[in-house]
């Protein structure tokens, strides 16, 4: 089954939501609106996909701050 992650839709919909969770590891990982976990498809690289049923390395991501170009 394909579970690529695609922004199609024109709203916010129960299907388009993702819960952080917080690793002790201090990374995180995306859960999906189904239960599954996201992660890179075939490599660091790869186009993200919503299909891993555990988090493992794969589905752990490190979050850097952002802040906008003339904001403080």
């Amino acid at each position: 089954q394909d579970h690529r992650l695609a922004a199609i839709r024109h709203k916010v919909d129960v299907s388009e939501v993702f819960y952080l969770e917080a690793m002790d590891s201090g990374y995180f990982a995306l859960r999906t609106s189904n239960g599954k976990f996201v992660a890179p498809a075939h490599d660091a690289y790869g186009p993200l996909v919503g299909g891993g049923e555990d988090i493992g390395e794969w589905e752990s991501f490190e979050i850097d701050a952002y802040e906008p170009e003339g904001q403080l």
